[in-house]
This record gives structure tokens, C-alpha cells and sequence, in this order.
């Protein structure tokens, strides 16, 4: 008590010696704590504050917990949700198991509707609306932070960073307002990535649990790990701050490369991340067989219309995953009753199967898709491989391949209102869709895959080298002009 109360003494008649201050001037010293102060400490604040007056010191003010909660209500309540589907998708989000994945929608939902819409904003309140965000996203990725889900956690930055660019580009508030807190999210992706990165590398085999049963999603946990590692290198490449264990990511990604699991479109901006990391690294011939394949692969799955084809970058991993799962939950319960009956000799009409087959579907959780949607015809990623060649004279190799690029439409979806491009899922907007000549001129090939997009948003001017990684996350505007400056901005190495 006695050290406290001389603790107490100094900082109460502590002169206001700041640089080219005068020990008259205005000036207020403030105690802050997080907790509460007992009265009998109050009164020796004050006592000591009374006996510093008239000695060319200030009095101390006390600002503990409840001022503070009490502050944090008043600038931040206003943010939180009050109606009820707001709070009920708020609650759910809290409650949620950690360890999983971050129900990216559902995140992204809540906060599109605990934030206010730029209809409802001036600047001033934009610049509040930007500070909560990061407060209120700190509710829900607390919990995946305290259970060392760095995964969940570098994609719930990214969603944050995603909504308040959207807000940025809405009401257009000075920078000075809005960057330090885009710049908090950039920067909480970023220790999520390097402790994921770390805890890749020391791990031997990326197996979670029974091996026998984890087979099923590992080749999906190996393509996420191998291109957020490629990624992130590339990244501290492009802020002149290179991983001291690059080496090591660049041996790591090397061995597991094959065979890597691509579940749908949604899977390419992984597999982007790693040819432009082993072009980078002098594996050119690596990197150029890997996107020839996956030319080949998009354009065999998708060039035929009477296949369903590669699952479009609206259908992320997890739900191409859960598709599958129900597909093999059912698969396992007709193989029960077909081996039953064929064991007694009673084999049912056809017909039984088959709806059989669509019950226990139903009942194991519905597909992804409609049994009958297709995703043939086009493509949302083959502009991004066609250009990466293009853009580095592979003329020999596009042209082997250009009868069947040409069977496939490249699409890019335009959201009606631009600052809806941050949004996990826009919901007006439109598709369109070219193709590649038959037969192209090679010059205008080279030049359109070298030119850079003539709009270029939020993101682009002031996170360029967060492009690729929001990719990662948000692989539905792969062909925006992703995945061509990226690869430009790579060549400056």
C-alpha cells in the first residue's frame, strides 16, 4: 500500500513536461484502469489532487471500468444488434463451435445487418461505422482466437476488411478516418496467416485425428494449407519483407503438390497462388505443367455439355464438401440395403433403389446443387491460367490447348452496384460472358493479359498486395482482374 500510495504521489504532481509546454498550460492528467477503483483510494486521489493545486501541477482524474463500459455504450451500442433475426444470426455466430469453420455467409450476413447501409450514412457516421466494425467482428473471431483456429480467424479479417472497403467506397469518408482501421484488419489477417504458416510447417502430415476416417477431407485440407502457404510468401515478398523459412514453404509446397484436390472453381485461386510461388522461385517448368493441367482439367470438365461440370466459385470448399458427404452417407445406406436383399434373395423393382437413394439423401442433408443443375459451358477461372501463358510467351503450349479453351465461355459476374463487389454474395448484378477467338491473334492475347483492369477499386489502390488473399477468401471475383495484376505485380520480383 505504501509503494502504491508513492506511485500515487508521482504521477499526481508530475509536471506537464511535454515538448513545448509550458507547466501552466492547459492540461488534464488521467488515471485509466479496467477495474474498479475502491473509495478509500477515490479519496486519496482526490486528497493528493486537492494538496497539488497552486504548485504548478494539474489534478488527476480517474476514469475506471464502468466510465469506460459506459463510453464503449455510447460511441459502439448503437452498433450491436437489436432486431430480433439480427440477434438470434448474432447469437448463433458467438455460440458456435470454434474449432470448425467460419460459416462465411452467415458471418458476412451479420455484418451487412448490424452495420448501417450507405443510404442511412453521412461521413461522420461512417467514420463511427468503421471503427465498430472491427469491435463487433471482435465478438465472434475472439472465440476462434482463444481455440487457435487461425484458418476461421485469417478469413474473418478478411471479411471485415472486405465490409469496411465496402463502406469506404459508399460514403467516401476521409482517409484519415477509415485506413487505421482497415489497416487493424489487414494486419490481424496477417498474424492469423503467419501462425497458421507456422503450424503447417511443424506439422508432419496435416492429419487431423483417426487417419482412416480423415481421409476423406484431406486432399481439401492440403490444397488450403499449400496455397495459403504460397500465398502468404508471396505476400511478405511483395511488402519487401521475404519469410526468413521461405526455403522451407517453397520444399513443403514442392512435396505435397501432388495430388492436390480441386473440389470446384472455388478451389483456383489456391492453385493460382502456388504456379505464380513456384514461377517466383525458379520452378518455372513446375509451374507452367500445373497450369496446362488445370487448362485441360476446366476445359474437359466444362467444354462438355452434357456433364455437370467443375462446381462454380459460389459453391465453396466446405459446401462442395458437405455435398459430398451427404452424397457418401447415402451411398453407404444403399449399399446396406442392396447387400441385405441381395443376401435374401429379394431384390425390389429398380424404381425402390432409386428413391431409396433420394430419402436417404434428404435425410443425411441435401446436396449443394440440384441433381440436375449444371456448371458447363463456362467458367469463371480459365481467363486466369489462359493469361498467366499468355503473359509469359507459352505460345506453343496455349496453342495445343486453344481448340479446347475455346469450347468454354470465361465469365465474370458485375454486381449492379459497385461497392457490392465486397459482398459475400451480391444479390443483384449481372453475368457476363465472352470467349476466346478461334482463331485469336497472339499480339491482342499478349496485350489484354498484360493490361491492367481500367477500374480499380478500393482494394486495388490501397491493398494491392492483399489481392491474391482476398482471393483466397473471396474466389467468386477470381476473374475481376484478380488473378491478372497479381500476376503482373509478381513479374516486378
Amino acid at each position: 500500500m505504501a509503494s502504491n500510495q508513492g506511485g500515487g504521489r508521482r504521477v499526481n504532481q508530475r509536471p506537464n513536461t511535454g515538448a513545448g509546454r509550458s507547466p501552466r498550460s492547459k492540461f488534464t492528467p488521467y488515471l485509466v484502469t479496467n477495474g474498479e477503483v475502491k473509495d478509500p483510494v477515490k479519496a486519496e486521489i482526490r486528497a493528493r489532487g486537492q494538496g497539488a493545486d497552486g504548485q504548478g501541477y494539474r489534478r488527476l482524474e480517474l476514469i475506471n471500468r464502468g466510465d469506460l463500459l459506459r463510453g464503449f455504450i455510447d460511441l459502439h451500442g448503437k452498433f450491436l444488434p437489436t432486431a430480433p433475426g439480427d440477434f438470434e444470426r448474432f447469437l448463433r455466430l458467438y455460440l458456435a463451435d470454434k474449432r470448425g469453420f467460419l460459416p462465411k455467409d452467415e458471418f458476412s450476413e451479420f455484418l451487412l445487418s448490424a452495420l448501417p447501409s450507405q443510404t442511412r450514412m453521412n461521413k461522420s457516421q461512417s467514420r463511427r461505422v468503421v471503427a465498430a466494425s472491427a469491435v463487433l467482428a471482435n465478438y465472434i473471431l475472439d472465440g476462434y482466437f482463444k481455440q487457435g483456429n487461425n484458418l476461421a480467424l485469417a478469413e474473418g479479417w478478411m471479411l471485415v476488411l472486405a465490409h469496411v472497403l465496402r463502406i469506404v467506397e459508399s460514403a467516401r469518408p476521409e482517409r484519415k478516418d477509415w485506413f487505421p482501421s482497415a489497416e487493424m484488419c489487414a494486419e490481424g489477417w496477417e498474424r492469423a496467416v503467419d501462425a497458421l504458416v507456422q503450424e503447417a510447417l511443424v506439422s508432419p502430415n496435416w492429419i487431423e485425428g483417426d487417419a482412416t476416417v480423415d481421409s476423406f477431407v484431406f486432399q481439401h485440407r492440403k490444397t488450403v494449407l499449400i496455397g495459403y502457404l504460397a500465398s502468404f510468401a508471396l505476400y511478405r515478398r511483395l511488402t519487401k519483407r521475404p519469410l526468413q523459412n521461405e526455403n522451407e514453404i517453397y520444399v513443403r509446397v514442392s512435396e505435397e503438390i501432388k495430388p492436390l484436390r480441386l473440389w470446384g472453381e472455388s478451389a483456383l485461386p489456391y492453385f493460382i497462388s502456388v504456379i505464380l510461388f513456384l514461377w517466383i522461385r525458379g520452378s518455372e517448368g513446375e509451374a507452367d505443367q500445373l497450369c496446362v493441367t488445370l487448362i485441360q482439367t476446366i476445359s474437359k470438365l466444362n467444354g462438355n455439355l452434357q456433364e455437370p461440370g467443375l462446381p462454380d466459385p459460389y459453391l465453396d470448399g466446405l459446401g462442395v464438401l458437405s455435398q459430398e458427404l451427404s452424397a457418401k452417407r447415402a451411398l453407404e445406406v444403399m449399399q446396406f440395403v442392396v447387400f441385405r436383399d441381395r443376401s435374401k434373395n429379394a431384390m425390389a423393382p429398380e424404381e425402390f433403389y432409386r428413391s431409396l437413394a433420394s430419402l436417404a439423401q434428404n435425410a443425411t442433408g441435401r446436396p449443394g446443387w440440384d441433381v440436375w443443375q449444371t456448371f458447363a459451358g463456362k467458367s469463371f477461372g480459365i481467363r486466369s491460367f489462359v493469361e498467366f501463358l499468355a503473359r509469359r510467351e507459352r505460345k506453343t503450349s496455349l496453342k495445343k490447348l486453344w481448340f479446347d479453351i475455346t469450347r468454354v465461355d470465361y465469365a465474370e459476374f458485375v454486381p449492379a452496384n459497385p461497392p457490392d463487389f465486397y459482398l459475400w454474395r451480391a444479390r443483384e448484378g449481372c453475368l457476363v460472358t465472352r470467349r476466346f477467338g478461334r482463331p485469336e491473334s497472339w499480339e491482342n492475347l499478349v496485350r489484354r493479359a498484360s493490361t491492367m483492369p481500367r477500374r480499380q477499386n478500393c482494394l486495388f489502390k490501397e491493398f494491392p498486395k492483399l489481392l491474391m488473399p482476398f482471393a483466397l477468401v473471396y474466389p467468386q471475383p477470381i476473374d475481376s482482374g484478380l488473378g491478372s495484376p497479381m500476376g503482373a505485380a509478381t513479374q516486378t520480383l
